[in-house]
């Protein structure tokens, strides 16, 4: 009698609060899939940083293991760590600012018109990208910058650019232009020599939604952008 008395109550709460009840249980849901869905793309990020450090390692024993331990393999090594590197931090960065896509480009001489003007084209020579975005490192290569124009204008004045919305600019032009490539905000920093000479850039582009970076941030973006030089200095 007891147990049928309990039912009948468990039943009245149901009816009055059945829909309430119904809503925790789909927020929960959601909030469920949120954070494995996260927890699986930290997990995946990890993995590729993972097999990277494990492939070069790889190629590191066997050159070191080699009778032919020359100067040409002592280069290779060297140049494998600092790629290595390089990697690694741009992953970090993309993990650490929740951001669709980094790159780095790097310019190269494309050869010179008539008139002995040279052709300056760039190359994409890292890349990282967040799960739902699509890689096209192997689609940005050997490219000239004028068809670009954010490539151009980092090159001529040698300064970085912050566009944390491409909705608020009054460049009618460049705003069409991150529209038709369905950028939301885009960052980009210039690499440098040891003489202060431009040897590339790095880009951060955000897709799904506006990012501002903070000021800390983006004086994180510009040392990163250092660090990145550097490393390509001594390749």
């Amino acid at each position: 009698m007891m147990d049928f008395i309990l039912l009948v109550g468990v039943l009245d709460i149901f009816k009055e609060y059945g829909f309430l009840i119904a809503i925790v249980i789909v927020f929960i849901l959601i909030a469920y899939m949120i954070i494995s869905n996260s927890t699986k793309r930290i997990r995946e990020q990890e993995t590729k940083i993972d097999s990277l450090y494990g492939r070069i390692d790889d190629l590191m024993s066997k050159f070191k293991s080699s009778e032919d331990n020359n100067e040409l393999t002592g280069r290779f090594i060297s140049y494998a760590e600092n790629s290595n590197k390089i990697q690694i931090q741009i992953y970090h960065i993309l993990q650490k600012f929740n951001v669709d896509r980094l790159s780095i480009y790097e310019f190269h001489n494309g050869g010179k018109n008539l008139a002995g003007v040279e052709f300056k084209k760039c190359s994409n020579t890292y890349e990282a990208v967040s799960l739902e975005t699509d890689p096209i490192i192997k689609e940005m290569q050997n490219l000239p910058l004028s068809i670009n124009p954010l490539w151009n204008k980092v090159l001529s004045t040698c300064e970085n650019i912050v566009i944390p919305s491409c909705d608020k600019l009054e460049d009618n032009f460049l705003t069409e232009y991150l529209r038709g490539q369905s950028i939301k905000s885009y960052y980009s920093n210039i690499l440098l020599d040891y003489s202060n000479s431009p040897i590339g850039f790095m880009t951060l582009e955000n897709y799904t939604k506006e990012r501002n970076l903070s000021e800390s941030e983006l004086k994180e973006f510009n040392d990163m952008a250092i660090k990145i030089s550097i490393l390509i200095n001594i390749k």
